[in-house]
């Protein structure tokens, strides 16, 4: 089974080690994740969970 993130890119920075050496990082912001809906494998023939992420856009 794989894993995995949503998440939208907020930026780069660097960390350091003990050592000092600099490291760059990717900050990535996933504090909008939600489960939307859960896949069984009697009802869809595989086990799942969708994920969604933001907020929902207004009706036109």
């Amino acid at each position: 089974m794989s894993l995995g993130l949503i998440g939208r890119k907020i930026g780069m920075m660097r960390i350091f080690t003990d050592a000092g050496v600099s490291i760059p990082v990717t900050v990535v912001d996933v504090s909008s994740n939600r489960v939307a809906q859960l896949k069984t494998l009697e009802q869809d023939g595989y086990t799942a969970v969708q994920l969604a992420y933001g907020s929902k856009r207004a009706s036109r």
